[in-house]
C-alpha cells in the first residue's frame, strides 16, 4: 500500500508502506527522564499512563498555534506507528518477516512456547493414552496396531514433553509440535483402515484443534499441516475403499466425514490468521527502530510497572484499574481493524458491526454445507430428520448469526446520534463565538473552498523541518478568516468529545453487544445438540450420530475463536454451561444396547474441546490486552518525542 502523505487508517493488512524522505537528525538533544522511563513507584502510575494514552485529542481548547500543533502530532504518531510495523516487512499472506526479523521473531516465539507446548504435549500424551486403553477394550488390537497406538502417538506426545526440558532444543519447540502432531494424526488416520472402522475419526476432529492458536506454531506452518492431514485422510480412506470393498464407508460418507475436518481447518486458520498477525504486531511494537532519533524509548516496555501481571488479574484477565478496563472495553472491537487509531472517534464505533462479517459468512457457508449433508445423509429417512435440520440451521442458527450483525449496526448507528446530539450544545457555542468575532471586525469567509493546511499532504517528517511556523501561521490564519471552517475544525477535532455519558453509552453498547453474541453461542450449541440427540436416538440413524457430534464440537470451538470477538470470560462460561447440560442430557439419553457408554465417550470429547477452546480464548485475549498496553506506551513516547523536537523547532 503507497503512503500519498495523507493520514490512512491501519485496516487488518499488516503495515502501510512509508516513502524514504529527508528528515533533520536530532540525536544530540539531551533527553529528560520522562514518566514513561521512570521505575515504578505509585500504584496507579502505569494506569494513569494507559488512560493518557487513550484520552481524546486535545485539538480545539487553546490558541490555533496550540491546535494545529496536536493535530500534526496526532498524524505524527499514526505515520510513526505505520513506519515502525512496516520495518519488519511482513508479508500480508504467510504474515512471515524479512528474513533479519523473521529469524529474531522465531527465536522470540520459540523461546516463549515451551510452557504451553510443554503443557499441550502433557494433556496430548493423557488424552492418547487414555483414548486407546478404552479403544483396546472395545476392538482387537493386533500387535502391528498397537506398535502404531501405543509406540508411536503416545510416545510421540511423551517424547515430546521430556525433550522441552532439555534448554538446547528450547529453539526447536515448533518443530516438535509439528514432528509431534504429525505423526498421531498419522497414526488415527492409519488405524481407521486397519480396524476396517466405518465413521468419521473424532480424536483426529480434537487433533486439530490445538494446531491453530494453542502450540504457538507460526500461521504458515500449522496452515500446512493442517490441510496435510485433511487431504491425507481423504486419500487414505479412499485408496482403503478399493480394498475393504462396500463393508467400508462409501465416497459420500468420506466426503461429509471431511466436511467437518474442513471447517475445522479453515476456521482455525482464519482464527489463527488474526491471532498471529496480533502476535506480530506485538512483536514490531517491541522492536528498537531508527526513527527521529538514533535512541529509541523501548526499554520503557521492559520496566516492570507495565508487565501485564502487575495490570492484569490473573484469574478474570481484567484490568485492575477499572477505568483503564473500561477503557479497553471500549476499544474491543476496534483493536483488530483499527489499531492505532483513537478509540474515541465515534465514526469507528458506528462500523464496529463490520468486524464480524467474516465470522458470519463463515457460519452462514458452514451451514449451508452441512445442510446438502443433511440432504445426502438424512432425506431418505423416517421422522422428517432433514427437515429437523434444514429448520435448525437456516431458521434458528443463520437468523441468530446474522441478527448479532444487524444488532451491532442498530447499537453503532444509535451512539453516533447520541454523539451527534452531545456535539449541538459545543456546536452553539462555536457558532456564537464565530459570530462574536466577525463582530469584532475579523474578515468573512474567502472564496477558496479548501479548508484543509497544506501539512496534510506533505511527509509526516517534514513537520521539523525548515518553514513550519510560518506555514503554521498561514493555515491558522485561514482558520481565523473563515468562521465556518473553524466551525467544521471544531465538529471533527474537538477537545471534549467523549463525555462522561458517550463513554458510558460506549462501554455499555460492547457490554451489549456481547451479552448478544454469548446468547447467539448458546442457541448455535443447542442447535447442534439437538441434532446430535435427534441423529443419535432414531434407530434409523443411530450409526450417523459420530458425524453430528463432530458438528457440536466445531460449534463449542467456533465460540472460543477470534472472528466472533466474544470474550474469554463468556465464552467458558457459556459453552461450559451448555456443555455440561448436553452431558447430562447425553447420560440420560445416549445408552443403545450396543455401546451402553456412549454417553462418556461423548462427554470425554466434549470436555477435552471444552479445554481446549478455554485456551485458545485465553490465548487471543492476553495477545489483544498485551497489544493494547504496548500500544499505550508508544503512543506516549512518540507524542514526547514530538513536542521535544516542537519546542526546540519554536526556539530556531
Amino acid at each position: 500500500m503507497e503512503h500519498d502523505g495523507a493520514s490512512s487508517t491501519l485496516d487488518e493488512y499488516p503495515y502501510v508502506a512509508l516513502a524514504e524522505t529527508r528528515r533533520r537528525i536530532y540525536a544530540s538533544i539531551p533527553r529528560r527522564r520522562s514518566l514513561i522511563e521512570t521505575p515504578f513507584f505509585e500504584e496507579d502510575e502505569a494506569a494513569e499512563l494507559i488512560l493518557k494514552a487513550n484520552a481524546p485529542p486535545n485539538t480545539v481548547d487553546g490558541t490555533i498555534h496550540e491546535m494545529m500543533l496536536n493535530i500534526r502530532g496526532s498524524k505524527y504518531r499514526h505515520d510513526q506507528f505505520a513506519k515502525i510495523q512496516a520495518q519488519t516487512g511482513m508479508s500480508p499472506s504467510t504474515l512471515c518477516f524479512s528474513p533479519e526479523y523473521e529469524r529474531g521473531y522465531r527465536k522470540y516465539i520459540q523461546r516463549a512456547a515451551v510452557p504451553r507446548t510443554r503443557v499441550c504435549f502433557a494433556l496430548g500424551f493423557i488424552a492418547t493414552l487414555a483414548h486407546f486403553l478404552w479403544d483396546n477394550q472395545r476392538i482387537v488390537y493386533t500387535p502391528i496396531t498397537k506398535f502404531l497406538a501405543f509406540g508411536v502417538a503416545v510416545m510421540s506426545f511423551g517424547v515430546g514433553f521430556v525433550l522441552t526440558y532439555v534448554p538446547q532444543l528450547s529453539m526447536y519447540t515448533e518443530t516438535l509440535s509439528v514432528v509431534a502432531f504429525a505423526c498421531v494424526a498419522g497414526v488415527l488416520i492409519a488405524l481407521k483402515p486397519l480396524h476396517a472402522q466405518r465413521g468419521p475419526v473424532i480424536p483426529l476432529l480434537i487433533l486439530i484443534i490445538p494446531l491453530f492458536g494453542v502450540t504457538r506454531m507460526r500461521f504458515m506452518y500449522s496452515t500446512i499441516l493442517g490441510w496435510s492431514i485433511l487431504f491425507a485422510y481423504i486419500t487414505v480412506q479412499l485408496v482403503s475403499r478399493l480394498h475393504l470393498g462396500p463393508a467400508y464407508d462409501s465416497r459420500s460418507d468420506v466426503f461429509y466425514q471431511s466436511i467437518n475436518y474442513g471447517i475445522a481447518v479453515v476456521s482455525g486458520m482464519v482464527s489463527h490468521y488474526r491471532q498471529e498477525l496480533l502476535r506480530r504486531r506485538n512483536y514490531a511494537l517491541k522492536l528498537p527502530f531508527q526513527g527521529m532519533t538514533d535512541q529509541d524509548c523501548s526499554v520503557a516496555l521492559q520496566k516492570d510497572k507495565f508487565a501485564k501481571k502487575h495490570l492484569v488479574h490473573r484469574a478474570s484477565m481484567e484490568f485492575q484499574n477499572p477505568a483503564v478496563e473500561e477503557c479497553f472495553i471500549r476499544h474491543w472491537y476496534l483493536i483488530d481493524p483499527f489499531p492505532f487509531e483513537n478509540p474515541n472517534a465515534a465514526v469507528l464505533h458506528q462500523g464496529a458491526f463490520r468486524v464480524i462479517r467474516f465470522s458470519v459468512m463463515t457460519v452462514l457457508l458452514n451451514q449451508l454445507f452441512l445442510a446438502v449433508q443433511d440432504y445426502r445423509l438424512l432425506h431418505k429417512l423416517p421422522n422428517h430428520l432433514a427437515a429437523i435440520g434444514y429448520g435448525l440451521r437456516f431458521g434458528v442458527v443463520d437468523v441468530a448469526y446474522l441478527s448479532t450483525a444487524a444488532f451491532m449496526y442498530i447499537v453503532g448507528q444509535r451512539y453516533y446520534k447520541l454523539w451527534l446530539a452531545t456535539r449541538e450544545e459545543d456546536d452553539k457555542e462555536a457558532s456564537s463565538g464565530a459570530e462574536y468575532s466577525t463582530c469584532r471586525g475579523i474578515e468573512e469567509p474567502s472564496t477558496c473552498w479548501s479548508w484543509c493546511p497544506r501539512w496534510a499532504t506533505r511527509n509526516p517528517y517534514s513537520i521539523v523541518g525548515e518553514g513550519d511556523t510560518s506555514d503554521e501561521e498561514e493555515d491558522g490564519a485561514c482558520l481565523r478568516k473563515s468562521p465556518r471552517r473553524w466551525h467544521v475544525m471544531a465538529t471533527l477535532f474537538h477537545a471534549n468529545s467523549q463525555t462522561t455519558k458517550t463513554n458510558q453509552a460506549q462501554t455499555t453498547d460492547v457490554l451489549s453487544a456481547q451479552i448478544y453474541a454469548v446468547m447467539v453461542v448458546a442457541v448455535h450449541m443447542a442447535c447442534m445438540a439437538t441434532m446430535l440427540f435427534v441423529v443419535a436416538t432414531s434407530p434409523a440413524s443411530q450409526a450417523l450420530s459420530d458425524i453430528y457430534l463432530m458438528g457440536f464440537l466445531n460449534a463449542t470451538i467456533f465460540a472460543h475463536r477470534s472472528g466472533f470477538r466474544v470474550r474469554h470470560k463468556y465464552a467458558v462460561g457459556i459453552t461450559s454451561l451448555v456443555g455440561f447440560v448436553t452431558i447430562c442430557t447425553a447420560a440420560s439419553l445416549l445408552r443403545p444396547a450396543t455401546d451402553p457408554y456412549l454417553w462418556l465417550r461423548y462427554a470425554t470429547y466434549i470436555v477435552v474441546a471444552l479445554v481446549l477452546g478455554a485456551m485458545i480464548s485465553r490465548e487471543e485475549e492476553a495477545l489483544r490486552r498485551t497489544f493494547f498496553i504496548l500500544k499505550s506506551i508508544r503512543s506516549l513516547e512518540f507524542e514526547e518525542w514530538f513536542h521535544r523536537v516542537a519546542r526546540v523547532q519554536a526556539t530556531l
